[in-house]
């Protein structure tokens, strides 16, 4: 279901081989969709964090964005050799959650009360994967 124009641009990054950020764009029938990345890269770690985002909202619910987390997630673990990828969304988002989680994601930790959001103050979620599965 992922779009091949992403697929195949991240395939070609395959050679960046260092701790370079990796945004890519996400388009489906050549209409520009969402945005996803890869970004604080720590290469003695081998972690780095992903976000993602669908601004289309007609394409949302369609697994668009679960598509395009786990082709991330993928990149990461095979291209980038990175041995655990991590997020942190807003504890409200709950269509992102279930996005995360269908993608392998693991709720590891809650910053509570973290984030202003609206007019109160809300947790924020960390969420991680790892390349060889659960723990």
């Amino acid at each position: 279901m992922v779009p091949l124009g992403f697929e195949a641009y991240v395939r070609a990054l395959a050679d960046q081989g260092d701790d370079s950020d990796a945004e890519f764009a996400i388009e489906v029938d050549g209409r520009l969709i969402g945005r996803c990345g890869l970004f604080d890269i720590d290469l003695l770690a081998r972690t780095g964090k992903v976000g993602i985002t669908i601004g289309d909202r007609d394409a949302w619910g369609h697994g668009y964005g679960s598509d395009s987390l786990r082709t991330l997630v993928d990149y990461a673990f095979t291209m980038r050799n990175l041995q655990r990828v991590w997020l942190d969304t807003l504890a409200g988002n709950q269509r992102g959650l279930l996005a995360y989680r269908a993608a392998g994601f693991t709720e590891e930790g809650r910053l509570r009360r973290h984030a202003w959001v609206g007019s109160g103050y809300g947790d924020v979620v960390i969420m991680g994967i790892l390349r060889d599965g659960p723990v």
